[in-house]
């Protein structure tokens, strides 16, 4: 039998990103919000947020909102309503058949004039015109016949009227899905069926991203908004009396709601026992690294590592 002095090293890891550890305690991410004291575009307000700060004001709940309204309070001017990160991109739509991703100028397209123009903020279907062939954007709950696809790639017109939800459902039960329309002669095919107005698979969700690219998750409009008047209104902006949401032109000068995000930061402590001389400034160099290794290994990134030892008590060493 013989005596060994065991050294207890406690390693204190500290990581932005410990996805490969179970166990651990983190913090969740928090948005601090600041106000800017200055007019400008949504643009320009956005270029401002992401050059001195993370980006433009993302709200995901109502503490989100409580949290952004509250932080006005002991502002040195009188801010009443401000940009936020939530905008309308009137290019993004999307094809039902396949949920196949439409961008204007990227894709074919038969737009009549100055469609699609988001009339009232409530145009988000598209129907094809009885007398042209054209698209017009219609309110999803207008009537219209719709125009199936099966799964051949044939077009089917059906003559009874319905929403284009009530459409879709339609397609779906006894074809394929509503119509997809990817050039001139698909359209063309489509336009000799018709004997109406018809509804194809070109549909969009409104109000769907915010600045920092999220997704939404929680809206609070004022009643009536968003309006989109004169049809240029898809950028928002959140009153701060209220704390409703208005949609404005993005052009139009409103005061700033930006938002910083602080960093996750996880703590992590292991005690590790062993005979080696932990004392010695190579050894630890050379611990460290080994350890970096492994939790690099295990897909853990932004580590610090930092070493107490202390000695430990004197145990005996088995045969």
């Amino acid at each position: 039998m013989k005596k060994l002095m065991w050294k207890n090293i406690i390693f204190f890891l500290r990581a932005s990103c410990l996805s490969g550890l179970v166990g651990h305690h983190a913090s969740p991410i928090t948005k601090l919000y600041h106000h800017v004291d200055q007019k400008m575009s949504w643009t320009d307000a956005q270029r401002y947020c992401r050059e001195q700060f993370h980006d433009l004001a993302t709200i995901d709940n109502l503490e989100d909102l409580e949290r952004l309204q509250a932080s006005r309070k002991g502002s040195d001017y009188d801010i009443d309503t401000a940009w936020i990160g939530l905008y309308d991109d009137r290019t993004r739509w999307q094809w039902s058949y396949g949920n196949q991703d439409y961008k204007m100028g990227q894709h074919y397209d038969n737009w009549a004039g100055p469609e699609p123009n988001h009339a009232y903020a409530k145009q988000n279907c598209t129907m094809i015109i009885q007398n042209t062939g054209e698209w017009d954007d219609r309110s999803c709950s207008d009537l219209a016949g719709p125009v199936c696809i099966n799964a051949a790639g044939n077009y089917i017109y059906v003559q009874e009227i319905m929403t284009w939800y009530n459409a879709r459902k339609y397609c779906q039960s006894h074809h394929t899905e509503l119509a997809i329309v990817r050039d001139a002669t698909e359209n063309g095919k489509i336009y000799a069926l018709m004997s109406s107005y018809a509804w194809i698979g070109l549909h969009r969700n409104p109000w769907s991203h915010w600045s920092d690219g999220s997704r939404p998750t929680y809206f609070n409009w004022q009643t009536g908004q968003p309006n989109n008047y004169i049809g240029k209104q898809n950028c928002a902006a959140m009153n701060f009396i209220t704390a409703d949401y208005e949609d404005f032109n993005c052009q139009d000068l409103n005061y700033v709601a930006c938002q910083e995000l602080q960093k996750q930061r996880s703590t992590f402590r292991i005690k590790i026992s062993t005979e080696a001389d932990m004392t010695n400034p190579e050894v630890q160099r050379q611990f460290v690294e080994l350890l970096s290794a492994k939790m690099a290994k295990e897909g853990v990134t932004g580590l610090q590592i930092h070493l107490v030892v202390k000695d430990g008590q004197d145990q005996k060493s088995k045969k």
